[in-house]
């Protein structure tokens, strides 16, 4: 008995490291991103390049995932193509829209307005799934997009239209995101996690690539070695490692815990864009941010 709460502990702890750690560095995307657009770069180009850097990893850890599963059971092609589509649909949608949204708004209201995501799932569940909207969720819906309200007014009065723009934008990449979330359950209980989050993004990657080519000369792929050196960061620690990071996190701690540990990333991103970027932190952002992070976990509670 000793021995199993000890590999119990053992097991929270590595999912709570796993949770923050995924946390931090997707908190980084933003601002790398940011850091990017400062020299010029087109969001097609830096779509490109980030998902050419990460899709190595997806396609060594997808074989190799492969290989395991194939010892205890056959995968299932209908889940395979399945996965294919979420991915195309949830996180190429996700990423585009969310690279274009940054480049009219701050990257602390970018990560506030996407970390209401989880509002677009129950709604989205409602709406397809026919399940019952909770007293939890309409308790939260007021003060989280009561805190995504008080920093847009606070935004719109330096930037304007841009705003307005910049929020579309990325409340579309919320949505995606929600699809994906939602439709992704059936796959992973299926493939796994980790064969899972490498069909779908191996998938994505892949459309990026010939969005890509239709949309923007080779030559943009040679850029300085700062800025792809840039790009190799988003792509590597802030998009393929966090998404492993939090799939192993869930599979250790579940996925409400690990919704509520990761609350720390729109914090994260914060501090990193006074620092790096220089952007105002006023206390309406405070507000804004105490206000909808504190909805979201209610929300996540559930």
């Amino acid at each position: 008995m000793p021995a199993i709460n000890a590999l119990h502990g053992n097991q929270s702890r590595a999912g709570l490291y796993f949770a923050l750690a995924g946390a931090i560095t997707f908190s980084l995307k933003p601002i790398l991103i940011k850091l990017v657009y400062q020299h010029g770069v087109a969001t097609e180009t830096l779509m490109a390049l980030r998902m050419a850097f990460a899709f190595p990893i997806f396609l060594i850890v997808g074989w190799y995932s492969s290989r395991r599963t194939a010892k205890t059971r056959t995968l299932d092609k209908r889940y395979i193509l399945y996965s294919m589509a979420v991915g195309i649909l949830g996180y190429y949608g996700a990423a585009y829209f969310d690279l274009l949204g940054l480049t009219y708004i701050t990257a602390q209201f970018e990560r506030m307005l996407l970390f209401i995501y989880p509002t677009f799932v129950c709604f989205l569940a409602w709406l397809i799934f026919s399940e019952k909207i909770s007293r939890r969720l309409l308790l939260a819906l007021p003060l989280s997009y009561g805190g995504v309200v008080l920093i847009f007014l606070h935004d719109f009065s330096s930037l304007g239209s841009d705003a307005i723009t910049g929020s579309v934008l990325v409340l579309a990449s919320a949505l995606c995101f929600a699809v994906y979330f939602l439709f992704s359950k059936p796959c992973i209980s299926q493939l796994g996690s980790a064969m899972f989050t490498c069909i779908a993004m191996g998938t994505a990657s892949v459309v990026i690539g010939v969005h890509f080519a239709f949309t923007r000369p080779i030559d943009d792929l040679f850029l300085p070695t700062p800025v792809l050196m840039l790009t190799m960061l988003i792509g590597v620690v802030a998009t393929a490692l966090p998404a492993f990071l939090i799939s192993a996190a869930i599979g250790r701690i579940g996925a409400s815990q690990t919704s509520v540990i990761t609350s720390i990333g729109p914090i994260a991103t914060a501090a990193l864009a006074v620092s790096l970027l220089g952007e105002s932190f006023t206390i309406y952002h405070a507000a804004g941010m105490a206000m909808t992070l504190g909805g979201i976990v209610y929300l996540s509670r559930e």
